[in-house]
């Protein structure tokens, strides 16, 4: 069998799972969604940074670990009625747990589950300490696929299931001084901190502080969806229009470099003319 037909494997076995919980809250399917749009930025992720070429058989791997890294969210909305992990369990420690209970993952290794499941489980904290240099590479791929596609559900999806918050108390909430100082110090924003919907809107824009992979700025400048909400703010506060303005420069610098970077060497290539 080839990765082809692994993979379709691998999304039949989520999506079965997935549609047992049915369409009764719309916010199932916009978790449906999201793992098929984590798993394209993964796909694409995996073919700009080569790792397809250079490392199959871990390429595979982060592909099944996008398939199944909110597998915890359903049975999360459907005991708690939130994807607010403070207001209910780990999600990404419920996805975890359910892969050990069911046979999802039974054809994989035993190595290779264990790399999948510590990719889940920490893929949503705020700092990663995995020792294995595989998992570790493993888990900022899927962070990093997470994220540019949170910023297309956080652009498209209805406001208050992706925040709990309307638009205007978003429009109407200060930022908070931890929060503002996290981010225009090129950190992710602790969601301890938070203390208001924008604070949460600004959670979204932390993210890109945090890319793995230089393909990762190229795909979240390409798409757009990283600022969309902001761009449709009436009147910003200044602090937003910081915040903002920190994530555009380093989107711009990355992806500036990347370009630069590729670019051959041509005093190099004619010396040898």
């Amino acid at each position: 069998m080839n990765s082809q037909d692994d993979m379709r494997r691998w999304t039949g076995a989520f999506l079965r799972y997935a549609e047992a919980f049915g369409d009764n809250d719309p916010r199932y399917r916009l978790k449906r969604i999201h793992t098929l749009g984590v798993l394209g930025y993964m796909n694409a992720l995996l073919k700009l940074e080569g790792l397809d070429q250079t490392q199959p058989d871990l390429a595979n791997l982060a592909r099944i670990a996008a398939v199944f890294h909110d597998i915890g969210r359903f049975e999360q909305l459907r005991q708690y009625g939130t994807f607010f992990d403070s207001r209910s369990v780990d999600h990404a420690a419920l996805s975890v747990r359910i892969l050990q209970e069911t046979d999802m993952l039974a054809d994989l290794d035993a190595d290779s589950r264990r790399r999948v499941m510590e990719a889940i489980a920490w893929h949503n904290r705020l700092e990663v300490r995995l020792p294995d240099p595989q998992t570790r590479l493993v888990c900022d791929l899927l962070r990093d696929a997470d994220r540019l596609d949170i910023f297309r559900v956080f652009a498209t999806e209805d406001i208050q299931d992706t925040t709990a918050h309307t638009l205007q108390e978003a429009w109407d909430a200060p930022v908070a001084d931890k929060v503002k100082s996290a981010l225009l110090s090129g950190k992710c924003v602790n969601k301890a901190d938070r203390q208001s919907a924008m604070d949460i809107w600004l959670t979204y824009l932390g993210f890109v502080n945090d890319f793995h992979f230089s393909a990762a700025y190229r795909l979240c400048m390409a798409a757009g969806f990283w600022r969309r909400r902001f761009d449709a703010l009436p009147q910003a506060d200044p602090a937003v229009v910081a915040c903002v303005s920190h994530a555009e420069a380093l989107l711009n610098e990355n992806c500036r470099r990347t370009e630069t970077d590729s670019q051959p060497d041509r005093g190099t290539s004619l010396s040898g003319v």
